[in-house]
């Protein structure tokens, strides 16, 4: 089964066809070629080696921008977290470390993100509600986390680094909450909002100052970030189940969003009416 697929802004050289990364529950990581016309196949190019636990998350480091030199983090359900490497579509482990425990043994990393900014600066979040930053300049060799900042009341669940300003990403947990960080200063976040539902996923549009949230039993949650702040803009409702993932549906400025729920399969498609104005602007 897959766990979390995550497209790649690169496309391969031959033909331009989109690539897939796959976080799959048997704990292997599959990349997967897909297709651009009505005659052409999906293809998996590599996969690795299954492990035997659930590949949480993934993550590519070309999210702003078309990249060479792509790479892949992973967050794993054993407390680690691994760097892969894609060179010609092949990949290869660059670093694996043990990121998280609780009550000394390994907890589930339910996030890990790369700065988009900064391939060398990774983001994990698990289970045992921490949320750390790494140096994947020392990780490899067994370094501290750069910081950890004990905010959160739950299991740290999604983390997301906003496109357009370097230093600000956030993050959402069990508990309820998003908060909104600044890695210049992460001791504790810049503020926060509380959705009324379980966090598990975090979008930010692209070019506008806002967040879409899969906020679980609450649906979902579309969430102003302008001027470095958090306040809910508008709630989605009409899920009949618990919502795990949300995403904008492509075009620039649009605001039309795709969401998810999990125990009746649905996908939805709807639009965020404009509060007066308040979808404009950046963040």
């Amino acid at each position: 089964a897959t766990h979390h697929p995550k497209w790649s802004a690169t496309p391969v050289e031959d033909g331009g066809r989109p690539l897939l990364a796959c976080g799959l529950a048997e704990g292997s990581l599959a990349l997967v070629q897909g297709c651009i016309g009505e005659e052409d196949t999906v293809a998996v190019l590599e996969q690795t080696e299954a492990r035997g636990h659930l590949y949480l998350s993934v993550d590519w480091n070309d999210r702003r921008e078309s990249r060479v030199d792509k790479k892949v983090v992973v967050s794993e359900a054993s407390g680690e977290v691994a760097v892969w490497s894609l060179a010609q579509d092949r990949m290869e482990l660059l670093q694996r470390w043990d990121a998280h425990q609780l009550c000394g043994c390994p907890s589930e990393v339910w996030i890990a993100a790369f700065n988009a900014f900064d391939d060398n600066v990774a983001l994990s979040g698990a289970d045992d509600a921490c949320l750390k930053i790494w140096d994947l300049r020392q990780a490899g060799e067994g370094g501290a986390a750069v910081m950890i900042p004990r905010q959160h009341d739950a299991g740290v669940t999604t983390l997301c680094w906003c496109p357009t300003e370097e230093h600000l990403f956030v993050s959402g947990s069990y508990d309820e909450h998003i908060r909104l960080w600044d890695i210049r200063s992460p001791r504790q976040p810049i503020t926060s909002c509380h959705v009324n539902g379980g966090v598990w996923r975090l979008k930010w549009h692209s070019t506008r100052p806002l967040l879409a949230s899969a906020s679980m039993h609450r649906g979902a949650t579309v969430v102003s970030t302008a001027e470095s702040s958090l306040k809910v803009l508008h709630e989605y409702q009409d899920h009949d189940s618990m919502a795990y993932g949300i995403d904008w549906c492509p075009g620039g400025t649009s605001t039309s969003i795709a969401s998810c729920s999990f125990y009746d399969h649905a996908l939805h498609f709807w639009e965020v009416p404009d509060a007066g104005g308040a979808l404009a602007g950046g963040c």
